[in-house]
């Protein structure tokens, strides 16, 4: 491993042990104290999550945490952007992370929204929504002055950890709310597959893995869908989140 690969990995453990004291957080204080630490860590300026879920009367209800500047927050509810947000919009139906870009908005007849932001300078930046359980979601928005698109590499890593953090996020959100469930199947994960996991965590691909791990990728790959079968969850993000949780990555 090169000079440049190792300041990468320390770069990433950095950022992981950042996402995992979020797995600590038992109030809204300590979650935007934690969120705003790794939301600048990873490049942002501005965060926002929230959930949502249906009370007993069938009722929906929300929690919001937001690190939004306290102008745009009155801003953007003076002008009523929250029903016509492109970025809600996505994340109440997908947990594909979208990027912010102009198509979006415009095609939702939303561009002004995104100037809007970008006269705040937070008019960049990526959403990810999380689907769990009796149709709980909640939605992760990281927001920044700079353009998130001027480097292919940069962009997917910064897609990935958002993806994390995201998952990260709705767990501790569920603490929150008093909505936590408990964690299953850790006991029964390998020495390999919580190797995996960690790496996974530090925004390695399979390829990466396989070569730090002296594995072939087919072989991570293998352990990645033993680990999420065992955790119970549904992709490599919310299977972090898990082991976050579960103090399977330290």
């Amino acid at each position: 491993m090169n000079a440049d690969e190792e300041d990468g990995t320390r770069n990433a453990k950095s950022t992981v042990a950042l996402m995992a004291e979020l797995s600590e957080v038992t109030n809204d204080k300590g979650l935007q104290f934690r969120l705003d630490a790794v939301t600048k860590r990873l490049g942002f300026e501005r965060f926002l999550v929230g959930i949502e879920w249906k009370g007993p009367g069938g009722g929906r209800q929300f929690h919001i945490s937001s690190g939004y500047s306290p102008q745009w927050q009155s801003r953007y509810t003076q002008q009523q952007y929250l029903e016509r947000d492109p970025t809600v919009v996505h994340c109440q139906t997908s947990m594909q992370p979208m990027v912010w870009r102009n198509e979006n908005f415009l095609s939702a007849q939303a561009m002004d929204i995104l100037e809007d932001a970008r006269a705040h300078r937070m008019g960049h930046g990526v959403s990810v929504g999380v689907h769990g359980k009796n149709g709980v979601k909640s939605m992760l928005s990281l927001a920044r002055d700079q353009d998130i698109e001027r480097n292919h590499l940069e962009r997917a890593e910064l897609i990935a950890s958002a993806q994390v953090l995201s998952a990260c996020a709705h767990l501790a959100l569920l603490r929150i709310v008093g909505m936590e469930s408990p964690v299953s199947g850790t006991g029964r994960i390998t020495r390999q597959e919580r190797e995996v996991i960690r790496w996974v965590a530090a925004g390695k691909t399979g390829w990466e893995i396989g070569r730090i791990m002296s594995i072939s990728e087919p072989t991570v790959a293998f352990h990645v869908k033993n680990a999420m079968q065992k955790l119970e969850v549904k992709n490599r993000p919310q299977m972090v989140a898990v082991a976050f949780r579960a103090g399977l990555i330290d």
